[in-house]
């Protein structure tokens, strides 16, 4: 695979929401994360110790920077699932109470409820408000994935601190 294919895993840049309480998903206030591995992760010199400890003081920040987004995001991730679930069962209810007139032998209306198993219902609504449900699911696999990719992040700078550190004791070590 050339490199150029490969560049875009090196980095993002997106548009996250901010987690606010008692505030719908529309009305967050988005905030942009960059993340460059190439930039972030990386010591231009492994022999001096005095730039390992500050590289391993900024790691400190960028981890709390980092795991904070992440806790935001998990918490956006749950209001857009919160909502999908509260249209979802609006819908359901919707679903469920619907009648319709059927005639009798006699030529007497009646009013019936519409019967429908839960599988029906389900397919009901993913293709009567098909637009809708694919806004929402589109919503919920966009936050998935922004959860993601800050989990890397996370990961990668634990990882990265780790082995700073191993470095800082190694170089304690030859002394």
């Amino acid at each position: 695979m050339p490199d150029k294919d490969i560049h875009q895993f090196k980095k993002f840049d997106e548009n996250y929401k901010l987690y606010e309480k008692d505030k719908a998903y529309s009305e967050m206030s988005d905030v942009n994360i960059k993340f460059d591995s190439e930039k972030e992760l990386v010591v231009s010199n492994l022999t001096d110790p005095e730039l390992i400890i500050k590289e391993i003081a900024t790691i400190s920040k960028k981890q709390y920077f980092y795991n904070a987004i992440y806790e935001s995001q998990k918490r956006v991730l749950q209001q857009v699932e919160d909502e999908y679930a509260k249209w979802y069962n609006e819908k359901y209810m919707e679903i469920d109470n619907e009648t319709t007139p059927i005639t009798g032998d006699s030529g007497r209306v009646a009013i019936v409820k519409v019967k429908r198993t839960g599988t029906q219902k389900d397919i009901t609504i993913k293709t009567k408000w098909s637009d809708e449900y694919e806004k929402h699911q589109d919503k919920i696999r966009d936050e998935k994935h922004k959860l993601g990719l800050v989990s890397i992040v996370k990961k990668s700078l634990d990882s990265y601190s780790y082995k700073l550190s191993n470095i800082n004791e190694y170089a304690k070590n030859l002394e």
